[in-house]
């Protein structure tokens, strides 16, 4: 189980930036520091973790279907979707702002899914405005 976990984490951290942007941040030298494993969740955790994360359907848990879904979500809703992101695919998110009507942030830096640091002052400008903050 240890060696199953080590090698999720693996996956999940090589999928959670884009290649450049690994390349760009991570210098050779530190490589071995991105393959510290001392602070690892317990397996289970871990597993029940990404088996709610792949289950996730709103419409599904609504029991309503995307062509309906503008019917249960009524509220004004701010959309931040990573185009590069390799662990979360942005595509349903944006169909889901077209259908809703709402507002949508595209980070459009090549971060991959940590694209919410890489583009906090962007996340920050767009929420603001959003909730009408300045």
């Amino acid at each position: 189980m240890d060696l199953a976990l080590r090698r999720a984490y693996d996956i999940a951290y090589m999928n959670a930036y884009t290649p450049s942007c690994y390349i760009r941040t991570v210098k050779p030298e530190d490589m071995s520091k991105r393959r510290d494993y001392s602070n690892l969740s317990n397996p289970y955790d871990y597993l029940a973790q990404l088996n709610a994360m792949i289950n996730h359907d709103i419409y599904k848990s609504a029991s309503i279907d995307f062509e309906n879904i503008s019917n249960l979500i009524e509220s004004d809703v701010l959309i931040v979707v990573s185009l590069q992101d390799h662990l979360v695919n942005p595509n349903s998110s944006i169909e889901l702002a077209k259908q809703i009507g709402s507002k949508i942030v595209e980070l459009t830096e090549d971060c991959g899914h940590i694209a919410v640091w890489c583009e906090a002052k962007k996340i920050k400008e767009a929420t603001s405005v959003f909730l009408k903050l300045e």
